[in-house]
């Protein structure tokens, strides 16, 4: 419900025998009045501050886009040869003349440079690798060797 002063003030309260007493009901309106008045005034201080800040904020927005560069215009794939612009296209590479064999310095050779061949006869016999021992494969637990004591070889302790 929306209450003006104005309808505070209209407002008339019938007297009763045992009612309250009206010069109190009138002070306490008259209060009440004045507090919508001013709950009304800084309403419409707000508002029109709040319009201020939005009108100032889109002035800044619009210098700011005055003020700046333009963006950069998107980068879009090169055009099919259906769909090239009539524009000169790439420049023409000249044709390369051809080059006598003769003029052309001989390319050296890439690595390490060659061994030259060894004789037969200076190069020393090689004697004969021995082969290592023969080393005896692990005895497995039916290999190692039994004794049987027979009772009459038992010491007597």
């Amino acid at each position: 419900m929306n209450l003006s002063p104005e309808d505070v003030e209209q407002v008339k309260f019938r007297v009763a025998l045992r009612g309250y007493a009206e010069d109190e009901v009138d002070v306490f309106l008259d209060q009440v009045t004045d507090t919508i008045r001013d709950l009304n005034r800084r309403l419409a201080e707000a508002q029109k501050e709040a319009r201020g800040l939005r009108e100032a904020e889109a002035l800044r927005l619009l210098r700011q886009t005055r003020d700046d560069p333009p963006p950069a215009p998107p980068v879009t794939p090169p055009l099919l040869a259906e769909e090239a612009p009539s524009a000169p296209g790439p420049l023409p590479i000249p044709p390369v003349p051809p080059v006598e064999p003769s003029s052309v310095p001989p390319v050296p050779p890439v690595g390490p440079p060659p061994v030259p061949p060894v004789e037969p006869s200076s190069v020393p016999p090689v004697p004969p690798v021995e082969p290592p021992p023969a080393v005896p494969p692990p005895l497995e637990h039916h290999d190692l060797p039994t004794q049987v004591i027979e009772p009459e070889d038992r010491p007597s302790w």
